[in-house]
């Protein structure tokens, strides 16, 4: 997204607004304003700089007979609590708007941390401020699970249901997790199994953001069995998804989803 996609959009005329959901994962809102702020200002270095907000100033002055004096106040910042801060959320898109020539390209990554249920508010507002602006605004999402993906964008009952039609893109090669297996062994000076970390890729439905929680934990727990450690993800995954266990799916941990009226896709992220 941010060496290929991000910079052909904006050579043709996009602005372009990046924002990933793990930037601040207890409040992703956050993370998301903020990135649509910087995005809706001038392109100047200049003006960026003098238009940042500042919380303290100081004054000194000399009085006669008093010596210096001197005085510091600190602003508070507008209240960012419940729905004031939703609603900025529109609010701030049209200002990414207007400071383009009307096209903006929104990439939402790892999106599928909103599946969570403390965020549906959140996705809700997102789907509506979206919906609404559709002849002006496309969006991009990916994630690293497939799982909380499909939660997301294919259960009837979440905001973003049918919001977006899915294509699958090609598997990660066996590349991946010969790389995976030697960061794995230059971390931890242990030697894991190629033929054990293909079957737990395969196990995993070829899943990069599964894989990767694999390999982290067997870092944190010791010992190089890396079989025991991808079915207990597996299970994790299915058992927050709400999915019936199944045999997992192998044809592939990617996916796109292209809406009618947005350009939203959907893909395992390494």
């Amino acid at each position: 997204m941010l060496e290929d996609l991000l910079p052909a959009a904006e050579s043709s005329g996009y602005r372009t607004v990046y924002c990933s959901m793990w930037q601040n994962r207890t409040d992703p809102l956050a993370a998301l304003l903020a990135a649509l702020s910087q995005a809706s200002q001038p392109r100047a270095w200049l003006h960026q700089r003098f238009l940042r907000p500042f919380k303290k100033t100081s004054i000194e002055v000399e009085v006669e007979h008093l010596g210096k004096l001197s005085a510091e106040a600190e602003f508070r910042t507008r209240d960012e609590g419940g729905p004031e801060r939703l609603q900025r959320l529109p609010e701030l898109l049209d200002a990414v708007i207007a400071a383009s020539k009307g096209h903006v390209l929104i990439a939402f990554d790892e999106i599928q941390h909103l599946a969570k249920p403390e965020f549906q508010e959140l996705v809700a507002a997102l789907r509506t401020t979206l919906d609404l602006r559709k002849k002006s605004v496309k969006s991009v999402f990916t994630g690293s699970s497939r799982h909380r993906l499909q939660m997301m964008f294919s259960q009837i009952k979440t905001p973003l249901s049918q919001f977006s039609q899915t294509t699958d893109f090609p598997d990660l090669d066996d590349e991946f997790f010969i790389f995976m297996a030697g960061a794995f062994q230059q971390a931890t000076q242990r030697k894991l199994s190629l033929s054990a970390a293909h079957n737990a890729f395969v196990l995993l439905g070829r899943t990069p953001g599964l894989f990767h929680d694999a390999i982290e934990r067997l870092m944190k727990s010791g010992g190089t069995e890396i079989d025991d450690v991808a079915r207990q993800v597996l299970a994790e995954s299915h058992q927050a998804s709400g999915y019936a266990h199944r045999s997992p799916d192998t044809s592939g941990g990617r996916a796109s989803a292209l809406g009618a009226d947005h350009l939203s896709k959907r893909q395992g992220a390494i």
